[in-house]
Parts: structure tokens; sequence; C-alpha cells
């Protein structure tokens, strides 16, 4: 049979609502989805955008479980688990890198 109208919520969705530890709605996720086309013409940037929403690239952690020799820390700190939230966003190594993104947004809007 055929589904008609969106899934509830995609399995790459609930992934990174277990790894966020917070709970999203499934139009918020569309509506965060969408925003990334109207971000950027680019297109490198568009399907890096939708291969991170969508898993695609393999953390350490995951590589760490299909390579038994690999580290499963994350490779710019080794402290955390190499997950995709501290590469992006909580790694202790780039606060400051965020921190000056966030003042540059702030004094061009």
């Amino acid at each position: 049979l055929l589904v008609t109208g969106r899934p509830s919520k995609l399995r790459y969705f609930e992934q990174w609502e277990k790894e966020l530890n917070r709970s999203m709605k499934p139009s918020s996720w569309h509506t965060a989805m969408a925003g990334v086309k109207r971000a950027t013409h680019c297109l490198d940037h568009i399907e890096a955008a939708y291969k991170l929403w969508m898993r695609w690239y393999l953390a350490p952690q995951c590589l760490a479980h299909i390579y038994p020799g690999a580290q499963p820390t994350f490779w710019r700190c080794c402290r955390d688990t190499g997950t995709l939230t501290p590469i992006f966003w909580h790694c202790p190594a780039l606060t400051n890198y965020w921190q000056q993104i966030q003042n540059l947004v702030e004094i061009s809007t």
C-alpha cells in the first residue's frame, strides 16, 4: 500500500533526538530541512547539509564498531565519544570557533 503524506518521524530524526536528548515535532524537523534549501543556492552546501541531517557521515564511534582497532573518541580532542554532536558542536576545542561565529552573526544583524 502507498502511504500518503509525510512519515511521522524519520529514523535519522529519531537518532538526532536521542543524541541531543531532546524531542521535536515532525513539522519542526521538516521546517528545518526546508530551511537548508533557503539558506544557500550552492548545491555543494545543500548536499553537505543533507548528508549531515541524514547521518550519512560515519562518526568515530560508528567506525570503531566497524573496525575494531579504530578509536571511538573524537579525533580533535580525544576526550569525547566520537558522535556527530561533539564533532560539530560540543567539543571544547570548537567552543572558541562557535563563539566567534556567534559574535559575527550578532554584529551583522
